[in-house]
């Protein structure tokens, strides 16, 4: 018998079965999270007492489900972290690295603490989140400069910039958990054995790279030409593989024409991007891990889970 895509093992103390994978976060299509943490006479406290300036328009961008984004004047960005100041300084290094190696990302300003939330202060990129005027072409060409920083462990990223190492199997720990708990519930018995039956995801030829894994429409902005002007909102970013962010642009295939698809993948290769004959599968395979990951959240988001429950039946 050949390997499988999810391991089955009895776990005899919980009278369950689990399933083994690695993992990556985030869903595209999401109801976000009210955070009715942070308000405007959140933001305008901040300003007051951290950046000494008071904006005359404070507007509550769309989006966001585990920090919030205020636009001050049209002219700053606000992100608002309820994870404290590590998550802020962490995603401050990272957008670093990526500015340093020429991938379009906000410049930053400022980054800080208020209360027991962190903060980073960036300047608003001009553009409109990626929708089907987009050029393909360059989007695809913008992923692959994102892959070709390449690195020699796999790991995530500490609030200084430094990497640390994580083994390929350490998702395995995390997805089993997820399994015995959550997301088993809302997978069920029959899911669990068809996922079982499913062939293993083979690893990128570049891997590891960067990988920004939340790499989709509502993170990449695009000028009036269709061209790229930034990636944004790089939290999860690390060091793996870079078909998790493949799987997670192509989430939902229906939402894009074959046309898009090939411009893609043409502007992907063309800028020195590495695709194996079957990448879409090797996606998709890759892929199913965030969404199993998606099904433990604590959080009751009925409608997003249903929606992922659609994309594994799908495979």
């Amino acid at each position: 018998m050949g390997e499988r895509l999810f391991h089955l093992a009895s776990d005899h103390r919980l009278g369950r079965t689990i399933l083994v994978q690695n993992r990556s976060p985030e869903m595209p299509r999401y109801t976000p999270r009210k955070n009715d943490w942070a308000d405007v006479e959140l933001v305008e406290a901040l300003c007051r007492q951290t950046l000494e300036q008071q904006p005359q328009v404070v507007r509550r961008l769309e989006g966001g489900f585990s920090n919030v984004n205020y636009a001050l004047d049209d002219k700053f960005v606000l992100r608002l972290y309820a994870q404290g100041q590590e998550a802020a300084l962490r995603e401050s290094k990272i957008l670093e690295i990526a500015t340093w190696h020429g991938v379009p990302t906000p410049s930053i300003v400022k980054v800080g603490s208020f209360e027991d939330y962190g903060f980073l202060l960036s300047e608003l990129v001009p553009g409109r989140l990626l929708d089907d005027k987009a050029d393909f072409a360059d989007v695809g060409a913008h992923l692959a400069k994102v892959h070709s920083l390449s690195f020699g462990d796999y790991g995530f990223f500490e609030t200084d910039g430094e990497l640390r190492s994580i083994p390929r199997t350490l998702g395995e720990e995390i997805v089993s958990d997820a399994l015995n708990g959550r997301a088993g519930r809302r997978l069920g018995p029959e899911r669990i054995l068809a996922l079982s039956a499913l062939e293993p995801p083979q690893p990128h030829p570049l891997a590891p790279s960067l990988v920004h894994c939340d790499f989709n429409p509502k993170n990449i902005l695009i000028n009036d030409e269709g061209k790229v002007t930034a990636i944004l909102d790089w939290e999860f970013a690390m060091v793996g593989d870079p078909l998790i962010d493949l799987g997670n642009f192509f989430r939902f295939p229906e939402d894009y024409d074959s046309q898009q698809m090939l411009q893609f993948e043409s502007g992907y290769r063309e800028a020195g991007g590495v695709l194996p004959q079957d990448w879409k599968r090797q996606a998709q395979l890759h892929d199913l891990v965030s969404l199993v990951s998606f099904l433990d959240r604590p959080e009751d988001h009925s409608e997003t889970f249903a929606t992922a429950l659609d994309r594994i039946d799908a495979l």
